[in-house]
């Protein structure tokens, strides 16, 4: 092997070395904020939810979170338009959450009603342990 040739492959060896370094560095830090970025947020009695038949619509922090049931299972809805990420409000006469920024309509599980949104709004996981529903939720 050439004296140049030996120098371009070292060269290489070492480039591949800090990069697989740097890759394993950036996984493990995502996965460390991942982890902690999500918390379990209590939002009520199972009893207390399921008798609210309409839903209700809770504050957390600065976010506001629609609660509803869905057959045996609730679910939530983050409040913010999917098209200019605006607060939507509910039209208790209909129901429907209505974007005041562009007029985006959307029904009670989320759906688009009416554009200008292409996407529904955002689904929030929720768990139930011992009779408590619980938000999961990304400070």
């Amino acid at each position: 092997m050439e004296r140049r040739s030996f120098f371009h492959l070292a060269l290489h060896a070492i480039w591949i070395g800090i990069l697989g370094w740097l890759s394993v560095r950036l996984l493990r830090g995502m996965g460390i904020t991942i982890r902690r970025q999500l918390r379990k947020i209590a939002i009520g009695r199972v009893e207390a939810l399921r008798a609210l038949q309409e839903g209700t619509i809770i504050t957390i922090g600065r976010q506001l979170y629609f609660i509803a049931w869905e057959t045996e299972e609730p679910y939530a809805l983050l409040l913010r338009c999917t098209h200019g990420n605006c607060s939507v409000q509910r039209n208790n006469l209909t129901g429907e959450f209505v974007c005041p920024c562009h007029g985006g309509v959307f029904n009670s599980r989320g759906e688009v009603v009416q554009g200008p949104p292409t996407q529904p709004l955002p689904r929030i996981p929720l768990r139930i342990e011992k009779g408590v529903v619980y938000l999961i939720d990304q400070v």
